[in-house]
C-alpha cells in the first residue's frame, strides 16, 4: 500500500469474512503523481467507470477553488499532467463523481452550507460558472450515478434531516431538480449505493447508533415517507457500504475506539440478515495482521 503527502485514505472492504474466507483486504491505487508544493489539505481520487485509462484527481486549495487533475498511466504522457483551477470559493468538503474516462461531476459546500455543482470534460471552459443547487446542508454531498449516469445526490441539514434530489447525466433537471425530505435523525455521512438489479439504496448511521436503510423502487422509497428500516447496532463512527459481486451488501463500521464492525446482507433487498453484527478487531490489529500474513513465505 503506498502513500504520498496526503492523508492516508482507504476502504475496509474485500476479503471481510465473506463466504467463509478470513481476514479484510484493503484495494488501493496505483501510485500518482502528486505535487507536495500544492498544499492542498486533501485529494480526493477517482476513478473513471468506463475505460479506466487515467486517473482523476480534485482538491480544494487554501483559497477556496477547486482544482482538477486527469493523469494519464501512460507514461510518456505524463508531463501533461497538471492542475487545472476550476474557480469557486468554496469551505468544502469536496465531493467528485467520475462519469466517463475525462468527464467529472463536482460538488462542494460554500462557507453557509449552500451547495453547488460543476460538471467538468477536458476542452470545457475551466471558468464556467459553478451552479447552485439550493438549500442549506452540513458535510459533505453523498452522490451516486444511476440508470443512464444520472446523479442521485444526498444530503443532511443541521437538524439531521436527509435529503435526496436528482441530476439528468450531471446536468440540472427543473423537473427533479427539488430537493425532497427522505429521514430523519441522522448523522451527516450518507451512504448511497445503486445497482440494476436493486435500484437506488440508502444507508445512514442514526442519532441513536443504529445502522438505517431504506431503497427506492421506481419512484416509491421503501419504507415510506421519512421512515427508515433499522440494521441494530449502536455505533458512533463512521459507516461505509460496498456492493458485492453476488448482488450482496457489505457493511462496515469504524467506531470512534478504532473497533471495526462487519454486516453482510447477502440477499439484499431481500430477507435482512439473521446473523447480525459482527465485531473484526481494532484498525490496529487489522494492520497488524495484514503486515503479519505480507511478511509470510509463499505458499509452493
Amino acid at each position: 500500500m503506498k502513500t504520498g503527502n496526503f492523508p492516508l485514505a482507504f476502504e475496509v472492504f474485500g476479503r471481510m469474512r465473506i463466504n467463509g474466507t478470513r481476514g479484510i483486504g484493503f484495494r488501493t491505487d496505483p501510485a500518482i503523481p502528486f505535487d507536495a508544493s500544492s498544499a492542498f489539505g486533501r485529494v480526493t481520487v477517482l476513478t473513471a467507470k468506463a475505460t479506466g485509462k487515467k486517473k482523476m484527481m480534485a482538491a480544494i486549495a487554501p483559497d477556496g477553488s477547486v482544482h482538477f487533475m486527469a493523469v494519464s498511466r501512460d507514461e510518456r504522457a505524463a508531463h501533461r499532467n497538471e492542475w487545472i483551477s476550476l474557480g469557486g470559493q468554496f469551505t468544502g468538503p469536496l465531493t467528485a463523481v467520475g462519469i466517463d474516462d475525462s468527464r467529472v461531476s463536482l460538488f462542494a459546500l460554500d462557507r453557509d452550507g449552500a451547495p453547488f455543482h460543476k460538471s467538468y470534460s477536458e476542452g470545457d471552459r475551466p471558468d464556467a460558472e459553478w451552479q447552485p443547487l439550493g438549500g442549506t446542508f452540513a458535510g459533505h454531498l453523498a452522490v451516486v450515478v444511476g440508470l443512464r449516469d444520472s446523479l442521485d445526490l444526498f444530503a443532511v441539514d443541521n437538524e439531521g434531516s436527509a435529503f435526496h434530489r436528482s441530476l439528468d447525466g450531471g446536468r440540472l433537471n427543473n423537473k427533479r431538480g427539488k430537493w425532497e425530505r427522505v429521514g430523519g435523525k441522522v448523522v451527516a455521512a450518507l451512504v448511497p449505493l445503486y445497482s440494476a438489479r436493486a435500484g437506488l439504496s440508502l444507508f445512514a448511521l442514526g442519532r441513536n447508533g443504529n445502522v438505517l436503510h431504506k431503497r427506492r423502487e421506481r419512484r416509491e422509497w421503501i419504507p415510506g415517507a421519512e421512515r427508515w428500516e433499522s440494521l441494530g447496532g449502536r455505533f458512533d463512527g463512521v459507516l461505509t457500504a460496498r456492493l458485492l459481486p453476488d448482488g450482496g451488501v457489505l457493511l462496515v463500521v469504524i467506531s470512534s475506539d478504532r473497533s471495526v464492525h462487519s454486516l453482510t446482507w447477502q440477499d439484499y433487498p431481500e430477507r435482512k440478515p439473521e446473523e447480525g453484527w459482527e465485531h473484526m478487531g481494532t484498525i490496529d490489529s487489522i494492520f497488524e495482521s495484514l503486515l503479519q500474513e505480507s511478511r509470510r513465505p509463499p505458499r509452493l
